[in-house]
């Protein structure tokens, strides 16, 4: 049951996602870096062209003949044909405004991609809490008589949703689980795994949460309340904790490597065993 139902999730995420903006998973990373690097490669060819018809002007006397930027004996070479010179006379404001026409028009799609995705993953959101909200509601998820099968199905719900949503969005994902009460003390469903890398969780209240062993590298929590947050063996490298208040915050075992702890208040914070090289 659970299999099929989380199998029918995954579907569904995918025919949103290609029935709004006609991408498979995946697809959008691969265009994205294809338009990327064509870009590169024609700056590229332009700028070396440029820097190649900039030196013969500068110095005639070295460009080949062809070119028509040197001097011509018409006497010793007869007449002259059309030079490289005549040829950017006439086509250089054409070429030009080519360029500047398909520069506008790929930066304006790239534009409206990014605003597609965003959509995306606000209906990634939006379809994550109704899922839970049907979990909670339909299937008593807060009771401590839920069975095993949907609190693990509520478990991949989780971490499929964080997996596929930016910083911000998975911020306003882990606060409506904590709000939900399905993460507070001895929690509902358990985070340990979930990717929550760059999360924006700035003032964040996540007071007694319990969120073991999850992903936070590079994640924010500056002025954040974690007031007897259990955070235990989660990897917070490189993580902002700028004035937040982690006061009796269990961080034992976790990795704080280059984490920042400026202004912090540590009153009776749990520190057994952490990895702390390199934190300010």
């Amino acid at each position: 049951m659970v299999k099929r139902e989380i199998e029918s999730t995954d579907r569904a995420i995918d025919k949103l996602v290609y029935e709004l903006y006609g991408l498979g998973r995946g697809n959008w990373d691969r265009g994205g870096e294809k338009m990327k690097n064509s870009k590169i490669i024609l700056l590229m060819i332009l700028i070396t062209v440029t820097i190649l018809i900039g030196s013969w002007a500068i110095m005639p006397n070295k460009a080949p003949i062809w070119t028509g930027f040197g001097p011509y004996n018409e006497t010793i070479n007869g007449p002259r044909a059309k030079s490289l010179w005549d040829w950017l006379d006439l086509l250089i404001v054409p070429l030009v405004l080519s360029v500047g026409v398909w520069f506008l028009s790929s930066t304006e799609k790239e534009s409206e991609k990014l605003i597609e995705l965003d959509r995306q993953r606000q209906a990634i959101l939006e379809l994550f809490i109704d899922q839970m909200s049907k979990l909670i509601l339909d299937n008593n998820l807060k009771s401590k008589k839920v069975t095993s099968e949907i609190r693990i199905l509520a478990r991949t719900y989780a971490l499929g949703a964080f997996r596929r949503l930016d910083k911000e969005r998975k911020a306003e994902a882990l606060q409506f689980l904590f709000e939900s009460q399905l993460i507070n003390k001895n929690p509902v469903i358990s985070l340990n795994g979930a990717n929550l890398r760059e999360a924006i969780l700035d003032t964040a209240d996540l007071i007694e949460a319990e969120i073991k062993g999850a992903y936070f590298c590079f994640a924010s929590f500056k002025n954040a309340n974690l007031t007897k947050t259990n955070l235990c063996g989660c990897d917070l490298s490189f993580t902002n904790f700028t004035q937040a208040n982690l006061t009796e915050t269990d961080l034992s075992y976790t990795f704080l490597k280059f984490a920042k702890l400026q202004n912090v208040d540590l009153t009776k914070t749990n520190l057994i065993l952490p990895m702390l090289k390199g934190q300010t």
